[in-house]
């Protein structure tokens, strides 16, 4: 048996090596390959989410000044740190029912459910993360909170930190707040620092629009499968901390020359969907703090007593370069204005603010929920899950394995949701059709996680240390950006036209050439090995084991999905020609063996 078992893992290695040269040689087909409908439909998405950053000018500004580069190993020493959810703030909208169908050959690029049509209507969704009400009227009850971020610049933010292939350009506004602390009725000025979601790149490569596409496909497909209106199937997604408050007022502290600028530009805000060196001190002081591993808030506020305990600086202060004179005037130009805000309901869809600890930062993160599973048993409460789709670009040989950052971004969706269950659909990038459905709940991404030997903690440590830096800098709007294959983070600062140092316009067009802007990796196609755990349709029809090679009476066209029908049928044509052709020359070979036989006996 051991034996057996070391020839078949020899072959699953000889298969992938084989199946690797056939990608090398096949990848402008087959890794590049994009049907035209999609192509067509991702350039207007480019088109539209071009048209938004452009609108968005009250939030991004036009002009911004490189201030400083942040080296991505600058928080290797930080001692690792705790990720833990507090309490769930806010829950608003509603949430779709979402069904697996039980057949799996369907196609699932079809537009069900006006899914991606409405990507960028801003009627079903709320604004931008700076302009958020429901974040307002969260820090006016919150005052703790230091960081508000989407869910999608934090996932960004650990890949930075766990791989350099992850480029990105994320805003970032800080504002400072008059908030009324719990055990003080003074109020205190306080920094709350926003990072919206990441903008647009300068171009996006086949692979990536494949995949932005299919992942909201595949979740049109579940939602389509429900039959019905969606109004009969939907359940309220509510939630609120607030003892059913609903208004709310909070005071801003603003800076009356930096929002002259903006105010000549104000426009509606727009949902973005998608998208000099640190000084380290080593010096160790009173009032520094101390990072625990394990154990609850409480013990790790009874460490921060512990004398004998190792104290260690947290996390690096980014320095500016400011002057006594500018600071004079900033604070003299600097008023309070009180704002008065309502909660906001999104029409279709749903949003999730949940109050998490990273460390000593309190983090409020926003997110939204893509359905629920009804159980056909009905004590079975009903099950939030979340929907992943994942293109096969090998579907002739088998199931690609999912990768380390496939599996980050698997981890994140599920533990940003309380440990929701999380369904993957491996799509057939060739011919849009869903080849199989997996469900992993959280326990189960997680042993994988530790069998695969990914770590979390550390780029978590590592936003821990960036964030904390962060609090450091002056209150108004910046741009983080991480070019590709880089080893720094670069952070550029608003400035006006009039500015006398290097600027850089974030408006300007092409935006295939815009400096603030990042770039994807075009060049180089990363092959996924193929894993021997999954069955595809084929597999069970012809009696196959996965990351086998072919029988000798079998050919790779008889089963390769990836052909269309008719050169399949032609392929079959001549393969049976071929070998009737082949069985006549047999049998009259046969035929002349045995009458030079019977003549050499005759001559005998």
């Amino acid at each position: 048996m051991k034996r057996m078992n070391g020839l078949l893992l020899n072959e699953h290695r000889m298969f992938n090596q084989c199946a690797k040269e056939y990608a090398t040689k096949h990848v402008n087909r087959d890794y590049e390959a994009m049907k035209p409908s999609v192509n067509q439909f991702m350039q207007a998405w480019l088109d539209r989410k071009t048209d938004v950053l452009l609108k968005r000018s009250n939030a991004l500004e036009q002009f911004y000044a490189k201030q400083m580069t942040i080296p991505l190993n600058s928080y290797d020493s930080l001692t690792p740190i705790t990720f833990v959810n507090l309490s769930t703030v806010l829950r608003l909208g509603t949430i779709p029912l979402l069904t697996v169908p039980e057949q799996m050959n369907v196609k699932c690029s079809d537009n069900h459910d006006q899914i991606v049509s409405n990507r960028f209507n801003s009627k079903y969704r709320l604004t931008n993360l700076v302009d958020d009400p429901n974040l307002l009227a969260i820090l006016s009850q919150h005052p703790s909170i230091d960081i508000v971020l989407s869910k999608s610049s934090f996932r960004h933010l650990i890949e930075v930190f766990s791989s350099s292939s992850s480029p990105m350009t994320m805003p970032v506004s800080i504002r400072e707040f008059q908030l009324n602390a719990a055990d003080n009725l003074a109020p205190v000025n306080k920094k709350v620092i926003f990072i919206d979601k990441p903008l647009r790149h300068r171009a996006y490569t086949k692979r990536e629009l494949n995949s932005k596409f299919f992942q909201r496909a595949f979740r049109s497909l579940l939602l389509s499968t429900t039959g019905g209106k969606r109004e009969a199937t939907d359940n309220q997604f509510y939630h609120t901390s607030f003892n059913n408050k609903t208004e709310f007022q909070i005071t801003e502290i603003k800076n009356k020359t930096l929002d002259k600028s903006t105010d000549k530009q104000n426009q509606p805000a727009i949902s973005n969907e998608n998208d000099n060196d640190e000084d380290e001190d080593e010096d160790e002081e009173e009032n520094a703090m101390i990072i625990s591993t394990d154990g609850d808030n409480e013990e790790q506020q009874k460490l921060f007593h512990k004398s004998k305990q190792k104290i260690i600086q947290s996390a690096p202060v980014l320095q500016e370069r400011q002057s006594e004179q500018s600071e004079d005037a900033t604070a003299n130009s600097e008023v309070p204005v009180m704002t008065r805000v309502k909660l906001a309901t999104p029409i279709q869809g749903n949003y999730e603010y949940c109050l998490w600890q990273l460390g000593t930062l309190q983090v409020l993160i926003r997110s939204s929920y893509h359905g629920f599973c009804r159980h056909t048993v009905p004590t079975v409460h009903d099950e939030f899950i979340t929907c992943v789709a994942k293109l096969e670009y090998q579907p002739q040989f088998g199931c690609e394995q999912i990768t380390d950052q496939e599996y980050r971004s698997i981890w994140f969706e599920s533990y940003l949701r309380h440990g929701a269950s999380v369904v993957i659909g491996r799509i057939n990038a060739f011919t849009q059709h869903l080849l199989k459905v997996e469900k992993m709940t959280y326990e189960n991404i997680d042993r994988n996680l530790k069998e695969c030997q990914i770590d979390i903690i550390k780029p978590l440590t590592k936003i821990y240390g960036l964030l904390y830096g962060l609090q450091s800098l002056e209150a108004k709007n910046y741009l983080l950006s991480y070019p590709l294959n880089d080893d720094k983070l670069h952070l550029y600062h608003r400035t006006t036209g009039e500015s006398e140092e290097q600027k850089f316009e974030l408006h300007s067009k092409p935006f295939e050439t815009n400096e603030l802007l990042v770039e994807s990796d075009r060049t180089t196609v990363p092959w996924i090995p193929l894993t021997p755990t999954l069955l595809l349709p084929y597999h069970l029809d012809f009696e196959r084991v996965p990351l086998t090679f072919c029988p000798q009476h079998k050919r790779c066209y008889d089963i390769d999905i990836t052909i269309p029908v008719y050169r399949k049928r032609r392929n079959t044509v001549q393969q049976e020609q071929k070998s009737n052709q082949e069985k006549k020359k047999r049998k009259k070979t046969k035929k002349k063996n045995a009458q030079r036989r019977k003549q050499e006996q005759l001559n005998e």
